[in-house]
């Protein structure tokens, strides 16, 4: 009685764990994939989230009695006006209107810009570009406004942003899908 395994029990082996390991690989670099797309696209709703709340802590922090749609040059956005304090003589009680605060929110060059007294601030994302061409700020539909709904004195703001991953984030074997945020800010 010889021991050990003929040339076909030798092929028979070697094919199955041939097919074994093929469908263990492609289950492995699957996961990878899906792991890698899930951490991009969170990443880039989480800077979503980030440029949102940015816009959204500026408004609320600010309250403005009047917001108006904003274009200047290439720069496209909203105007929020703020209330520059109350004025008392005797009494009667005004606003002083010489004293209002204005702050624009715009898109400008492909990057979102809040501009409070002067002081420009870029809004960035860590780790997604900011497609401006497809992003906007907006008044929407509702609230009192003008006719020609220009200006608002109360009603909603409308935020579309478009995110794309930034290329040196993801792996290069990912598809970059861009992710959409639309939201919308009462005031």
């Amino acid at each position: 009685h010889e021991g050990g395994f003929t040339l076909l029990e030798l092929l028979a082996a070697l094919a199955i764990s041939t097919i074994v390991s093929t469908i263990v690989y492609s289950m492995f670099v699957t996961g990878s994939k899906l792991y890698q797309k899930i951490q991009v696209e969170g990443q880039q709703r989480d800077d979503a989230d980030y440029i949102a709340t940015m816009v959204l802590n500026k408004m609320y922090e600010n309250a403005p009695k009047l917001v108006e749609e904003y274009e200047d040059g290439s720069k496209k956005g909203v105007q929020l006006t703020v209330s520059g304090g109350k004025i008392v003589e005797q009494y009667i009680v005004e606003e002083d209107t010489h004293n209002d605060k204005r702050i624009q929110i715009y898109f400008e060059g492909g990057k979102l810009f809040i501009q409070d007294r002067g002081v420009v601030t870029e809004i960035e994302s860590s780790s997604a570009n900011l497609n401006a061409e497809n992003s906007a700020i907006s008044l929407g539909n509702n609230g009192l406004c003008n006719q020609e709904r220009t200006r608002c004195s109360s009603g909603t703001v409308e935020l579309t942003l478009d995110l794309q991953a930034d290329e040196s984030f993801a792996g290069s074997f990912i598809k970059r899908e861009p992710i959409t945020l639309n939201s919308s800010f009462g005031f």
